[in-house]
């Protein structure tokens, strides 16, 4: 993994935008943010991972099936009709 300070930042920017490997950018020395290759593949994941009502609801749907149980595969497919 590369480092780039921040400071730096606007010079090279199409350079990283080029890049197949994470870029961690620091200020001062200390990690602030991080740059990394995707995919327009990665776009929803990325997006999803980031938005505060999808995890809440992601944490609830587990607390439930770690309470309840969960649902196997094959009855998900028999109740789908797949």
């Amino acid at each position: 993994m590369k480092t780039l300070a921040i400071e730096n930042c606007h010079l090279i920017l199409t350079d990283v935008a080029d890049t197949d490997e994470p870029i961690v950018l620091t200020r001062a020395g200390e990690p602030v943010a991080a740059v990394f290759p995707f995919s327009k593949d990665d776009l929803d994941s990325i997006a999803l991972s980031s938005n505060p009502h999808f995890l809440r609801l992601l944490e609830k749907s587990m607390k439930r099936g770690e309470t309840e149980g969960w649902v196997p595969l094959a009855e998900v497919r028999r109740r789908l009709g797949v």
